[in-house]
């Protein structure tokens, strides 16, 4: 008898070894940041807070349970050894998730997640980043970690119920049971921010909700939601619902590019690293002076879109929105850097057809999100990145992340001048970095002074590399001019993601909402020469657009599967969508004058009218009922749509 006491009196203490750190942890993280929520209808109460709480110290306990069920089991088909073997495995490997997830949690608002560790295959960009967010904090942490470690290795040896085990893990079951039953009754918001995060992730992989339904409407999505307008174009295959063959385009312009029939000039897609639209002058920023004096006056001799978005809150999002003119995947894992050879069309497909040398440049890593191994995949016969701008520029500056982006400016005029000189048309597919946490520029390069600066350091580091990375924007321009190549080339200028600059729910990170300063980015087209009336075009448009735009302006036909419409034709009724998998699974969309959100984790939705409330503080949703019920069915039909297309890899046949 005095042996089961010792026993059960270990074991207790080895589940509460288990659950002390998680909790205190959870009492600091809510304490210091709150339960965030997702939209104004969604603000957490006291309530949630001490059902969090609660409820989360009892996952907490459910968790020690499960790993004492898993020792026990070991011990009984493997021996002592192997059975606290398994024991400090658990433990050090949990509480470096739990680690991870609270220097996540208090630096950017956002949990751990099992799908995060592809990003740990390829840790070297994120040094910089890691250094300003508390790595100091994790390598304390993980010292505590080695040192608890010994403590379960000790009571795992000791622990053994050999007659009792049956009675007792019967019990357990019984607990983790009603825990998890518990938790269904736990507000999403508060599930997401309070919730144990290695229960929680549990819970997502054994639900699988990586793809969840929508109640969606009973319609045709394909013929009333993803058909392009203003295009004509003939369907090819049934099999692939998308896929058609463009003849051109029709109907009425915003603008007019001269391209002849028979010319091929060089192409440019520029994306500019989390180049907000808020931040960028011509568009509005309240800024004295311009923070983006090259983009601005870019925009007034070119074509500039003042109600673009992003389509995802990734950069590996806005490759397959921009590119290839489909809706990116709704999962935490990114088609670029999870499924490389998925079969997709697109721009630069047709490009190579009409002879193109096809180029991606990037100032920073390639193997990061796979680039090296995606882009070769899809039409790029050549791919550079960090290590050859580092070997053609020796002298570079930059952080862990790339280097500073005047130098990839100055690759992308080198090779252009190259290609001209050789008769061969250039198409590049560029991606900028400096605009990219921890915000550093070059030691010779002077900002702005700003008459009123943003009093948050963080913002106005932000907006110092906003500006460096306007002033190689500039400078790229300077290059072609030096060159004889500003009037070959037709260049297109677009961000991957907007920045949020915590001005709301005192947020930095792109991937916890979907306000405007999270999706709202800028697009210019600037083409010397070409463009006789330049244009500000205010219709609604995303990355998904871009495509067909980018087809109508250079006057391009063929096989492609892009849904989106050209935004160089005036089309009334235009509906923008964009979607977040992370944080708590949100859909949006905008249409004329109205925002939508919906959270498919909170269960929440809301609907802002930016006329009149451009910041997006309060909910119409219920004012204007028929309103939100109309973009929730295009939201909710697009989407199943899409999941079920992606799922059945039908955009276009293997191997095409």
């Amino acid at each position: 008898m005095t042996e089961t006491r010792n026993d059960v009196r270990r074991m207790l203490g080895f589940v509460l070894v288990f659950a002390v750190v998680p909790s205190v942890l959870r009492w600091f993280s809510l304490g210091g940041v709150g339960i965030p929520s997702v939209t104004v209808a969604d603000q957490p109460t006291w309530g949630a807070y001490v059902a969090g709480l609660s409820l989360g110290t009892l996952q907490d306990l459910s968790v020690g349970v499960l790993a004492l069920g898993a020792v026990l089991l070991a011990k009984r088909v493997a021996g002592v050894g192997a059975a606290a073997g398994l024991g400090v495995f658990l433990f050090v490997f949990s509480h470096f998730y739990y680690l991870l997830d609270f220097l996540l949690f208090r630096a950017l608002r956002i949990r751990m997640s099992h799908t995060f560790w592809e990003f740990l295959q390829f840790p070297a960009p994120f040094i910089d980043s890691a250094w300003e967010t508390g790595l100091g904090v994790l390598l304390v942490g993980s010292v505590f970690i080695a040192a608890a470690g010994l403590l379960v290795w000790r009571v795992g040896h000791r622990t053994a119920l050999e007659k009792h085990d049956t009675v007792t893990m019967t019990a357990a079951t019984v607990f983790v049971a009603a825990v998890v039953v518990g938790t269904q009754f736990l507000p999403r918001t508060t599930h997401y921010a309070a919730s144990n995060i290695v229960f929680r992730d549990v819970q997502n992989v054994v639900y699988n909700r990586e793809h969840a339904w929508f109640d969606g409407p009973d319609v045709d999505p394909v013929a009333e939601y993803l058909t392009p307008q203003a295009e004509a174009f003939e369907k090819i295959d049934p099999e692939y619902p998308l896929l058609k063959r463009t003849a051109g385009f029709v109907g009425p312009t915003h603008f007019d590019l001269r391209v002849d029939a028979d010319e091929r000039p060089h192409v440019v897609l520029l994306f500019m690293e989390s180049f907000g639209a808020r931040d960028v002058g011509v568009l509005g920023a309240p800024h004295q002076p311009s923070a983006s004096p090259n983009f601005d006056w870019m925009a007034r001799e070119g074509v500039v879109f003042t109600n673009f978005y992003a389509s995802g809150v990734q950069t590996t999002r806005a490759v397959v929105a921009s590119l290839f003119g489909v809706h990116p995947r709704f999962s935490r894992r990114a088609l670029q850097s999870d499924d490389i050879d998925y079969p997709l069309t697109g721009l630069p497909d047709l490009f190579q057809e009409l002879g193109y040398r096809n180029a991606f440049f990037h100032n920073g890593s390639l193997s990061f999100e796979r680039k090296e191994d995606f882009f070769p995949e899809h039409g790029y016969e050549e791919v550079y990145g960090v290590e050859d701008t580092r070997r053609w520029h020796p002298e570079a500056g930059g952080t862990s992340w790339g280097v500073f982006d005047t130098y990839l400016m100055e690759d992308l005029a080198a090779w252009l001048a190259e290609a001209d000189a050789e008769g061969t048309p250039g198409f590049i597919t560029a991606f900028t970095m400096t605009t990219h946490h921890p915000w550093r520029t070059p030691d010779d390069f002077v900002p702005p002074e700003f008459a009123a600066p943003p009093e948050d350091p963080e913002y106005r580091d932000y907006l110092d590399t906003f500006s460096y990375s306007d002033h190689a924007l500039g400078y790229f321009t300077e290059l072609l001019q030096q060159r004889g190549l500003a009037g070959k080339v037709v260049l297109f200028v677009l961000s991957d993601t907007a920045q949020p600059m915590g001005t709301r729910d005192e947020n930095y990170m792109v991937a916890r909402h979907l306000y405007e300063e999270n999706v709202r980015i800028p697009f210019l087209i600037w083409a010397p020469g070409r463009i006789d009336a330049p244009a500000r075009v205010d219709e609604v448009g995303s990355q998904v657009d871009f495509m067909a735009t980018v087809m109508d302006a250079l006057g391009m036909t063929g096989v492609n599967h892009s849904v989106g419409t050209s935004l160089r034709r005036a089309v009334p009724g235009r509906v923008a969508l964009f979607n977040n998998p992370f944080h708590l699974r949100l859909w949006g969309a905008r249409a004329g004058r109205y925002k939508y959100v919906l959270s498919q984790a909170a269960e929440t939705e809301a609907l802002y009218d930016l006329a009149a409330d451009p910041g997006e503080f309060r909910d119409v949703s219920s004012v204007e009922p028929e309103i939100a019920g109309a973009v929730r069915d295009r939201v909710g039909a697009v989407a199943n749509t899409m999941a079920r297309l992606y799922a059945e890899r039908r955009f276009v046949p293997e191997g095409r």
